[in-house]
């Protein structure tokens, strides 16, 4: 497999009022021109999100990597 360029996100903490990021949408920049993304930790912050909010973000988030032109998306979970 050839060498992937690859960008790590964490701690975006989207939903949250008073997060820098607060659309997905905002991601696009950051991801550009790479084609492994790595999303590690704290990318929605489900303290203040219900249900319906998170399955959103997550759809948005995904569909932002695509659009991007990543080739592989690695979501962990949690706190880091």
């Amino acid at each position: 497999m050839p060498d992937l360029h690859t960008v790590a996100l964490s701690d975006l903490h989207l939903g949250r009022e008073g997060s820098r990021i607060q659309r997905p949408e905002q991601l696009a920049p950051l991801m550009a021109g790479f084609d492994r993304i790595l999303l590690l930790g704290d990318i929605l912050d489900h303290w203040y999100l219900t249900h319906g909010q998170i399955e959103d973000l997550e759809g948005r988030v995904r569909e932002t990597c695509r659009q991007a032109g990543a080739r592989q998306v690695l979501w962990f979970r949690g706190n880091h």
